[in-house]
């Protein structure tokens, strides 16, 4: 079984997968979120539109001119029966083994009553489109329980192991305070909170919470991951998911997950 080698070009990949998330977008957004050079950017979407993936929309703004691109129905179907052979060929490679390391917390993630929940969803349960970028895309209301030992401060990451090019972060926070037991709805997407809280780097490319906005195929995991930490973490606001994670190591005293599903 093979998967289509133009999409499965990261670069390319990436590309189909925002534009499946999106009605257009422009040129100098594409460059931004990708991190290609023009030259590199322009040589994908040449390939991908004789594929007759994309479609190219020129027009000028005064004597500027100004490029837009769209997913075609071809593309879009191409882009979704890619995904399903991927899925098919993991699932044939994987052993019993790969597959619990690859389901983190389907029975739960919680540890010694830390217990993170929401009252929007259960565990396991669909997210409300409320919290997803088909909707207002406010972050969900999360409560956690007493922590064990001396706690200094909370960090949440939020992410998606089943996104097609790979685990998509849509949240980062840290440096919550050791007596918060909650992020409320609708956390502001800002740098600092009031209460010292920061928020970082989403794959999305900005700071604070991005919902759910998968391409059309399989229902996808999100998961909401608590920890509880013995000290803040010295980063400053805007950290990456990679960045947080190399500062809690050896500083997590308990962890905590919930997980909700979402699919298009």
């Amino acid at each position: 079984m093979e998967v289509d080698r133009i999409i499965h070009e990261p670069a390319r990949l990436r590309i189909l997968t925002i534009l499946s998330g999106v009605d257009l977008a422009d040129f100098t957004f594409l460059c931004t979120m990708l991190g290609l050079t023009k030259g590199n950017l322009s040589s994908h979407m040449d390939r991908l539109e004789k594929a007759g993936y994309i479609e190219v929309e020129k027009s000028f703004n005064g004597r500027i001119p100004h490029t837009e691109y769209r997913l075609t129905k071809v593309g879009r179907r191409e882009l979704s029966e890619y995904w399903a052979r991927l899925d098919a060929i993991r699932s044939l490679r994987q052993t019993p083994d790969d597959a619990a390391a690859s389901s983190p917390g389907e029975s739960g993630g919680n540890a010694m009553g830390l217990e993170l929940s929401s009252s929007a969803f259960q565990f396991g349960e669909t997210i409300p489109t409320k919290y997803t970028g088909d909707g207002p895309d406010v972050s969900p209301p999360l409560h956690w329980g007493e922590p064990p030992g001396d706690v200094e401060s909370f960090a949440l990451i939020s992410d998606d192991p089943d996104a097609p090019v790979g685990t998509w972060v849509h949240w980062v926070v840290y440096d919550i305070p050791a007596d918060v037991r909650e992020l409320p709805e609708a956390v502001p997407t800002e740098e600092q909170l009031d209460d010292g809280t920061k928020q970082g780097m989403t794959d999305f490319g900005s700071i604070g919470y991005g919902g759910p906005a998968p391409p059309r195929g399989p229902e996808h995991r999100y998961f909401f991951k608590l920890y509880a930490l013995d000290s803040l973490t010295g980063l400053g606001p805007g950290a990456t998911k990679k960045q947080l994670l190399a500062a809690m190591e050896g500083h997590i005293l308990a962890q905590s997950e919930l997980m909700g599903r979402y699919k298009r």
